[in-house]
């Protein structure tokens, strides 16, 4: 139960006046003010009571947060009878507008924002339990947060759209409140109670909200600043300096954390171990991600296990390097710090030592940077170490100035938006892979291709040597063939074959003769090919004379004055003749493979 602190102030009596030895009026020491006899003491205010007034702040705050998740779960706030978070999808790309959102029982400000759409795909846009807005095609991914919105998309476009948003207001809590029942509380039975602003309240069932709290705060600071002496008033103002000098709040925070990786989050990446003993990366619930040195075994005396840091620019001025560290279970005179280290020529700079025996402890320290260095390192080092014991490091900041700041982690989210980007070039660079090996193998494929078109373009790359015939009537109508020089062109009739599944490198021609045998009448060999011009030749044979024709290679379809040859089929000329010029016969091959 709480103890309420009764005030008192100092009330000193002007008529009695206190006296030293010689019969003079003594004075504080400190203020210098005049001392008399106290009629009635005051209370003073130290730390603890004005902790005490913080932690009943927090417990109203967290009563608050416990509330909305018992109570409503996740849901958006009106604000104005207006409620925000209002989806909205076109092309490939959804937004949303600003709002309030209660989620897991806390309250997070989310700003409006605007999210890619994935072709075809049905997504959930949800605010996570870290108050940011993401997508997911999972509905059960999406419900454990905030859900939002769906939508529905196809190549280029929204199909459907829906609506997701829960919202609850402050009345309807205090509703469902209502009618749970619960009894009153009172000095013998847990109940609810009624929060009062009242700060001079002696009543026994009703609570001081946060306001209250608040404001008996002020109240004992204003009447301990009116009463209290010129001592007190320094104490405050020498306190007051000392902070504002020497800690930053996070929103004070103007210097960026140079180093990268600093709590381990992406493992050793960014450290180089001397591979004296294994490093390794863990987490707790206190340190959140750590590096430690393995201890299976002791570290002498004479060993020094060290994780050194890549590079890190500097300026010649003063830096602020502060850390994590952990040594339970280490001996008196274990040895673990973290060292500067000039990366020109390894001189040491300086170096942050940890507390022997200590479980988790902040220390920091200040480093001047010597003139001429311009790239330091940070050495982690371990030694005289016991087995079993627990050498741990984290949250490594080095920031410039003097100032101690909060810890951030600037470069940590540059080293992970490196490690995005080295893993989106291997994509890349895999996609451009497996097309060009598709294209080599006389496929059609393209970078623009999805990952699942590649799939099936590989799986119909056929392999070894290609046969197709068949039969196919001669064109009624004849088109010009051009001649190897390209100075003339002959009218011949074509035959045109399409749907071949491959390109062949070899095509003969047959017709019948007199005696039902058949006649080789014409020829393509791709060894006739020349890549300097463009184009091969084709053969034509009739009466014993050989007829020759420019052919091209690559053609989906090679125009009516041409001969041509594609993935699909080609197009070769015929002669004129009296025989039967349906059912022409026809062979293709491929036999040689890297054609392009």
């Amino acid at each position: 139960m709480y103890n309420k602190q009764t005030w008192l102030d100092e009330i000193p009596d002007m008529t009695k006046p206190i006296y030293d030895s010689s019969g003079k009026q003594k004075t504080d020491p400190q203020t210098g003010r005049p001392l008399f006899e106290l009629v009635q003491v005051g209370t003073r205010i130290t730390s603890n009571r004005l902790n005490t007034m913080e932690g009943g702040i927090e417990a109203a705050h967290t009563l608050v947060e416990q509330l909305a998740k018992e109570l409503g779960g996740n849901f958006v706030v009106p604000v104005n009878g207006t409620m925000g978070l209002q989806c909205s999808a076109q092309g490939l790309k959804a937004s949303w507008t600003s709002g309030i959102a209660y989620v897991g029982g806390r309250r997070y400000q989310v700003a409006a924002g605007e999210v890619s759409l994935n072709p075809t795909q049905g997504q959930y846009l949800y605010v996570d339990t870290d108050g940011v807005v993401k997508k997911t095609t999972t509905k059960e991914t999406a419900a454990a947060g905030l859900l939002l919105f769906y939508v529905a998309t196809d190549t280029s476009g929204v199909l459907s759209t829906t609506d997701h948003r829960v919202n609850i207001s402050l009345d309807e809590i205090i509703k469902k409140l209502e009618n749970d029942h619960v009894p009153d509380a009172s000095l013998t039975q847990k109940g609810k109670v009624q929060l009062t602003n009242a700060t001079n309240s002696t009543s026994e069932s009703l609570v001081p909200n946060a306001k209250a709290l608040s404001t008996a705060r002020q109240e004992a600071i204003s009447a301990a600043a009116m009463d209290a002496t010129t001592k007190a008033n320094t104490a405050e103002t020498n306190a007051k300096n000392y902070v504002d000098d020497n800690f930053r709040k996070p929103s004070d925070l103007t210097q960026a954390n140079l180093v990268k990786n600093s709590s381990f989050l992406q493992g050793s990446d960014y450290w180089q171990s001397n591979n004296v003993r294994n490093w390794g990366s863990y987490s707790n619930t206190y340190a959140g991600f750590f590096m430690a040195v393995d201890t299976t075994t002791s570290i002498p005396l004479n060993q020094y296990a060290t994780l050194t840091s890549e590079p890190i620019g500097v300026s010649q001025t003063i830096y602020r390097l502060t850390a994590l560290l952990h040594t339970a279970g280490s001996l008196a005179d274990s040895r673990v710090y973290i060292e500067v280290v000039n990366n020109a020529n390894n001189n040491i700079i300086g170096s942050l030592l940890a507390n022997n025996q200590t479980w988790w402890h902040r220390k920091s320290t200040l480093i001047t940077i010597p003139a001429g260095v311009s790239a330091i390192v940070l050495r982690l080092v371990v030694n005289n170490f016991p087995s079993a014991g627990t050498a741990g490091f984290s949250r490594i900041s080095l920031t410039e100035g003097t100032q101690d700041f909060p810890y951030s982690q600037e470069m940590d989210i540059r080293a992970l938006y490196e490690q995005t980007q080295l893993v989106k070039q291997s994509g890349v660079d895999a996609k451009n892979g497996v097309v060009g090996a598709i294209n080599a193998k006389n496929g059609n494929a393209s970078t623009n291709d999805t990952w699942p078109t590649l799939v099936s373009k590989i799986n119909a790359i056929q392999t070894g040597p290609k046969y197709a015939s068949g039969t196919v009537d001669r064109s009624t109508t004849q088109v010009r063939f051009t001649l190897p020089s390209g100075n003339g062109a002959w009218d011949r009739f074509p035959i045109t074959v399409t749907g071949l599944a491959f390109h062949p490198n070899r095509i003969i021609i047959y017709l019948k003769n007199n005696i039902g045998t058949r006649d080789v009448v014409g020829v393509y060999d791709y060894g006739s090919f020349n890549p300097a011009n463009g184009y091969g030749y084709t053969r034509l044979f009739e009466g014993g004379d050989v007829y020759v024709y420019r052919l091209y290679e690559n053609s989906a379809n090679g125009g009516d004055i041409e001969a041509w040859v594609s993935d699909q089929g080609f197009q070769l000329p015929i002669f004129s003749t009296d025989r039967n010029l349906t059912k022409i016969e026809w062979e293709a091959f491929r036999v040689l493979e890297g054609m392009s």
